[in-house]
């Protein structure tokens, strides 16, 4: 047992040197949430596991109470409730991330003809065909393509003029009553109409996105709402309009997404019940019509 009392400082360096990986491998291990532990974590356990027996050892061999064993006793403490933190955490976080990814989910529609709406139901979407429908956090993505003639006799029927939406559980004795909309207005403008809750009070509002929406022509629309907030990307990766609704009501689980009924199109239209970051390959994809003579 000799061997072990003439390395004190060996020992001291070691479990010092054990301390400042662990830190750095933890670091990296929260920083970027990797779902699988590199092979390097579990050889540190093991070498933690070496240091904690070769400490023993010592200490029961009648090792000499100093300073540096002081330290030593410190370190390998530290190292120790810092493997089991991480574990901890590492596979409470991994069964989180996992039940929350098997919950989400989008639902894809090819082509959706407006102007034959109101007699195919088939283009609701409902509650029982995806999970999660009154998740505060959203994503809607589709390409637009509004004829000229939408703005020719337009429609007054308010729910025609939507190029989707969802209604409100509570119904008004005026305005909208949706919960969450984008609609093209008789200026061509278009617009997101929305509902708001304070305590048990409903309100309804309406905000100005994009003045002259484009006619006659293929426009890519990518919108997602994050609890209070709302991005709007038209024809690109740039943030077009950013609004910040406080209050702004979670979608009632039972009211399905619908479309409005005028001369209009929406090609490659997808809801998820999460916020996807809008990517050049997801606006390249939107692009892709050319099976959809429009």
């Amino acid at each position: 047992m000799g061997f072990f009392k003439n390395y004190d400082y060996f020992s001291y360096f070691t479990a010092l040197g054990y301390f400042t990986i662990l830190l750095l491998i933890s670091v990296y291990l929260i920083a970027t949430r990797e779902k699988k532990l590199s092979p390097i974590f579990f050889l540190i356990i093991i070498f933690t596991l070496i240091l904690c027996l070769i400490y023993f050892i010592r200490l029961l061999n009648g090792q000499k109470i100093d300073y540096l064993f002081f330290l030593e006793t410190a370190f390998v403490g530290i190292s120790i409730v810092c493997v089991v933190v991480l574990v901890i955490i590492y596979y409470f976080y991994d069964d989180v991330s996992s039940k929350e990814e098997n919950e989400n989910a989008t639902f894809e529609k090819d082509l959706i003809e407006l102007s034959k709406n109101e007699f195919i139901t088939e283009y609701k979407i409902n509650s029982n065909q995806i999970k999660k429908m009154d998740s505060t956090k959203y994503t809607y993505a589709c390409s637009v393509y509004v004829k000229e003639d939408a703005f020719i006799n337009p429609t007054t029927e308010y729910s025609k003029r939507y190029l989707f939406y969802r209604k409100d559980d509570v119904t008004p004795a005026n305005g909208h009553g949706t919960n969450f909309g984008i609609r093209i207005g008789d200026n061509r403008g278009l617009y997101i109409d929305y509902s708001k809750q304070i305590g048990a009070t409903t309100t309804f509002g309406t905000a100005l996105i994009k003045s002259n929406f484009p006619v006659n022509a293929l426009t890519k629309l990518f919108v997602t709402v994050e609890n209070t907030v709302v991005n709007i990307y038209i024809d690109g990766i740039i943030l077009t309009k950013q609004l910040k609704l406080d209050n702004l009501k979670q979608p009632s689980f039972t009211k399905p997404i619908e479309f409005g009924n005028m001369p209009a199109y929406l090609a490659n239209f997808s809801y998820s019940n999460y916020v996807i970051p809008p990517t050049s390959s997801i606006m390249e994809y939107l692009s892709k019509t050319n099976s959809i003579h429009i």
